[in-house]
């Protein structure tokens, strides 16, 4: 599954379709090479906080950034000195942005910012003393902010904040024994929030709250006495789809298949025994025109299924690794009427070789992009799928250049590296897994991420290419409209840009007219050639262009004037500027 980019790394808003964006970095943050490291962050109104490390006098500690070197700083050193508050969990409510983190004194609690130093503060030291709170799956719901806490008397259990200290308090007491939460998430649906929970009594299941403890409630118990029927942790998430909560969950009949719920005990129900031999393990969900996408296992192994919510409309899409062997669907990603993912197709179980795919819903659509890994490199570790306008970008490997960053526009010939950050076989590991710092961020109509060059591991972000000089030069010529018939041409010529300046040209010589001295030698016209070299001039400087005829010409253009030819130049000069811009000018000159 790819989580929101919100809960990945940063955050906000879509470039123009077909921008083809370049990389380049934002700040060094911590310069000499050994990198900032950036971490996770969100976008807050204008600005991007992450945590990077600036100085090992401060540690990681959270950061702030406009997108430019310049407003790229150190926001607050919580835990002062060397050690690292190490924030995590980012999650806007309103204007403020929500975060753990860890003082030094008070261990990791609940904080909060609002971009500035002075606004950035301790909501509640839940767990008093030096202990941690272990706050999880901060959520924004209805004004207010729920998560799992221990407050060191009972447990991890679900809490609420408004953002005060007052205001920050256990919702339930699920489980008086010794804490009701586990590695969870809390999802939004409808007037409540849901998540899995223990009460002691029973395994995790399936449980609401509105925000109150009459009304935080069991949902259904799924499993069988005292077991778990819910397990909601990272590759088993909640997702809501069509007006219903979808969820892999265990009866202890069927092993763990595919339920859902619109928030009722009556109806909680499985959706489709996918594996009747055992479990198919539902995960890796995506939403794509009104059907539900995600990764099960039957007996052709875990592949590319689809739901609409029915039994008889939840089918396999393709078996993309033939026979019993999994192709394993990850990273599901919805991009233009498109399903993206990764799976592997090789029949080896020894090895695995997850290449990017595509599907439109249909097995004779369901195809593979690209060979990322052509040429015997294995698995070139795609991850963290990221859309952004009409293409997908993500961290991939291969044999030449290492891990770098890509993007996919949901075909072939659209597959492609976008730059080589750290050069050679040297890995960048744009936006990839780099010591458990994952993603990438959309801010200012762009994505920002983490990515290693020989500067270090450092804030990167894609942009557009440098503008595109279009304009030519324009070229201002000496035109005194006639010249003495010299071997040497001098013209005065000047650029509004720094350019260079060439021309070429012939000398005419055009007969006597009836009447006049003439020789009948010489009753045609003669062209002699002219040229030089270039000229480069700065912006606005005057200079000379020299155009020669060859000693021979010179001889001949001689004889053919005292014979009584009249003698013009046609000459054309070419300004061309840095970027290859160009303009011509002719000239017309009478030599006497």
């Amino acid at each position: 599954m790819v989580l929101p980019v919100a809960a990945v790394m940063f955050g906000v808003a879509l470039p123009s379709a077909e921008a083809q964006l370049v990389p380049t970095q934002v700040a060094d943050i911590r310069p000499g090479g050994a990198g900032s490291e950036p971490g996770p962050g969100q976008a807050l109104g204008a600005q991007l906080i992450f945590a990077a490390e600036s100085d090992p006098s401060t540690g990681f500690e959270p950061h702030v950034s406009d997108g430019t070197a310049a407003g790229t700083t150190l926001l607050k050193d919580i835990n002062p000195g060397p050690g690292s508050s190490d924030v995590f969990s980012f999650t806007v409510l309103g204007d403020v942005l929500y975060f753990g983190a860890d003082d030094g004194t008070t261990g990791s609690e609940l904080w909060r910012t609002d971009g500035t130093a002075t606004g950035t503060v301790q909501v509640k030291d839940i767990n008093l003393g030096a202990d941690d709170s272990s706050i999880r799956a901060l959520t924004a719901f209805k004004g207010l902010l729920f998560f799992s806490a221990n407050d060191g008397l009972n447990g991890s259990e679900l809490w609420r904040s408004d953002g005060t200290d007052t205001g920050t308090t256990m919702v339930k007491n699920i489980n008086a024994a010794g804490g009701a939460f586990f590695d969870t998430q809390i999802v939004p649906f409808g007037d409540f929030v849901y998540f899995g929970a223990s009460d002691g009594a029973n395994g995790e299941e399936l449980w609401r709250s509105d925000g109150t403890d009459a009304g935080t409630t069991p949902v259904k118990n799924i499993g069988p006495a005292g077991a778990s029927g819910l397990s909601t942790g990272t590759f088993d998430p909640l997702v809501v789809f069509a007006g219903q909560l979808y969820f892999a969950a265990d009866d202890g009949a069927t092993g763990r298949e595919l339920w859902r719920s619109d928030g009722t005990d009556a109806g909680t129900v499985p959706v489709k025994d996918i594996n009747p031999a055992g479990a198919s393990s539902p995960r890796e969900f995506a939403e794509m025109g009104g059907i539900l996408y995600f990764s099960a296992a039957d007996a052709s192994g875990a592949e590319l299924w689809r739901t609409d919510g029915s039994a008889a409309g939840t089918i396999p899409v393709a078996d993309v690794n033939s026979g019993p062997e999994s192709s394993f669907p990850s990273d599901t990603t919805a991009l233009n009427g498109v399903l993206l993912f990764t799976a592997d197709d090789n029949p080896d179980p020894d090895g695995f070789d997850a290449e990017l795919w595509r599907s439109d819903g249909t097995a004779a659509g369901t195809v593979k992009l690209s060979e990322i890994t052509a040429g015997g490199f294995e698995n070139p570790f795609i991850n963290s799928l990221t859309v952004l306008g009409d293409s997908v970008y993500f961290s991939a490997s291969d044999e030449e250049t290492g891990s770098e960053l890509w993007r996919s526009d949901g075909t072939t010939e659209g597959t492609t590296q976008v730059a080589d950050i750290n050069p050679g076989s040297n890995d960048s590991e744009a936006g990839g897994n780099y010591v458990g710092r994952i993603g990438f961020a959309r801010f200012q109509d762009t994505l920002y991420f983490p990515a290693t060059s020989p500067a270090g591991r450092e804030l990167w972000r894609l942009s557009e290419p440098p503008a595109v000089d279009a304009t030519a030069p324009v070229l201002t010529l000496e035109t005194p409209g006639k010249k003495k018939l010299k071997r040497n041409l001098n013209l005065g010529v000047s650029c509004d840009e720094a350019c260079e300046i060439s021309g070429s040209g012939t000398v005419v010589a055009k007969p006597a007219k009836k009447g006049q001295r003439a020789l009948a030698s010489r009753a045609k016209k003669q062209r002699f050639k002219l040229s030089g070299p270039p000229v480069s001039l700065a912006a606005g400087a005057q200079g000379a262009l020299t155009l020669s005829l060859s000693k021979k010409s010179f001889k001949k253009a001689k004889k053919a004037k005292r014979e009584g030819a009249k003698l013009k130049a046609q000459i054309t000069i070419t300004a061309s500027d840095a970027a290859n811009n160009a303009s011509d000018q002719p000239l017309k000159l009478k030599l006497g």
